[in-house]
């Protein structure tokens, strides 16, 4: 199931990385072709990984950090909980609107998403030649 709701995410992410590429969108336009499938993505992405640690716990929530296969899981959760919170704050704003820009905020968050699934991947390493 977890994998299933991954690869719906990925294709969200197909869309929203080929509709930023249109030129000339207004912040309607950037929010409904670019942000929803991006939430969309992101929202996928946090549902698998707590599917796949719920997995590894056996159940809704382990504290298990002796087994690398928990330290993969939770990285990937923390991961995902990242690119959510970069999507959020990605969110377009009207021109000339008076609210604090948050860019700074999603780039954080997109980095610290991607360094915990590359930290994630790398435990894979190690957990490949195990057993």
């Amino acid at each position: 199931m977890a994998s299933f709701i991954q690869l719906i995410g990925t294709v969200m992410f197909n869309f929203n990385t080929a509709n930023a590429f249109i030129s000339d969108l207004n912040w309607i336009q950037q929010d409904g072709l670019i942000w929803v499938p991006n939430i969309i993505g992101c929202s996928c992405f946090l549902i698998a990984s707590r599917l796949a640690f719920i997995e590894v716990c056996h159940g809704y929530w382990g504290w298990h950090p002796e087994n690398i296969e928990w330290w993969i899981t939770a990285l990937n959760l923390l991961g995902s909980l990242g690119f959510i919170l970069s999507a959020l704050y990605s969110l377009s704003v009207p021109p000339g609107d008076s609210s604090t820009s948050f860019t700074w905020l999603s780039a954080l968050f997109t980095f610290q998403g991607a360094l915990c699934f590359l930290v994630a991947n790398y435990l894979l390493l190690p957990e490949m030649f195990s057993e």
